[in-house]
């Protein structure tokens, strides 16, 4: 505890970052305050479908209490091993923000109706943001695999850092499974979260150096 308290109080100090981390909280409480009238949008526009082999061959199967079980045990090893560590908690969040901006713009650009036979996922805490009614058409790209394909990319520990990519790997074919979503969608979202984490250094470097 008092190394925490030492190396955020140490960060916290400086103007540059203290500035960048509550503009990156602002920013975020902006978007959060957007989310359902955006998704309320997207559900009620006409978009179109595309084929998906891959989609078509899974069984319907609803993988709910994996994918959220495993999406929110990496969340909490990852506020676990950056709750320490200032700069990289920095770079998680700012990363997270994009990764939600980008796909706010692409489920905007890309209008896409869900694959047929989907099956809802079932998470209340997702819910709680998203609203209560269970949203189909924030398809390009997924967030689920996104966000622990982000956590692995960023941590420093390299052993997590090959079971996050597989703990990714299997979200991504579980949301395939539970037809809500398109392979594009998966395969898509590295590139997304990549982009992300390079922007997010670059702002954070130039912001903390100047």
């Amino acid at each position: 505890m008092k190394t925490i308290i030492k190396n955020w109080t140490y960060a916290w100090q400086n103007k540059n970052f203290r500035n960048l981390l509550l503009l990156i909280v602002l920013l975020f409480i902006v978007l959060v305050a957007v989310f359902p009238l955006f998704f309320d949008y997207i559900e009620h526009r006409q978009g179109f479908s595309i084929p998906d082999p891959i989609v078509d061959r899974l069984q319907p199967r609803d993988n709910s209490v994996l994918i959220f079980s495993i999406l929110w045990l990496s969340i909490g090893t990852q506020i676990w091993l950056i709750k320490d560590k200032p700069q990289q908690a920095l770079l998680f969040l700012l990363s997270y923000f994009i990764i939600n901006l980008t796909r706010v713009v692409s489920i905007y650009l890309v209008p896409l109706n869900p694959p047929a036979y989907l099956i809802p996922l079932q998470d209340p805490l997702s819910n709680y943001f998203y609203g209560t009614k269970f949203i189909t058409k924030d398809l390009f790209y997924s967030g689920h695999t996104a966000i622990v394909l982000l956590i692995g990319f960023t941590t420093q520990h390299k052993v997590l850092k090959t079971l996050y990519v597989i703990a990714a790997s299997l979200i991504g074919f579980m949301v395939l499974s539970n037809h809500v979503h398109y392979t594009l969608d998966v395969v898509a979202a590295p590139f997304f979260v990549a982009f992300a984490i390079l922007v997010s250094k670059k702002i954070i470097n130039y912001k903390l150096s100047s």
